[in-house]
């Protein structure tokens, strides 16, 4: 299950940054960003499981990171 979501969370991130890629409309970069921070988030979360403690924490700061980023450029319109 964890891998499934894993790879719905990966196949939007690819499909929403190439778009915006290769059309160059940056307006839904929030919208791949809530999936890369969730995705993120699992991968910490896997890595503390696996006792790679280091990593885990690295993930899960980062998913908190770049949930406040899509967050505040999400709400502010910016």
């Amino acid at each position: 299950m964890r891998n499934m979501i894993t790879n719905i969370l990966s196949g939007i991130v690819i499909i929403v940054a190439g778009y915006s890629f290769l059309s160059g409309d940056r307006s839904v970069i929030p919208f791949y960003m809530f999936p890369l921070a969730l995705l993120l988030l699992i991968i910490g979360v896997e890595r503390l499981k696996d006792y790679k403690l280091l990593f885990g924490v690295f993930s899960i700061a980062v998913s908190a990171f770049v949930f406040f980023v899509a967050g505040y450029v999400s709400f502010n319109g910016h």
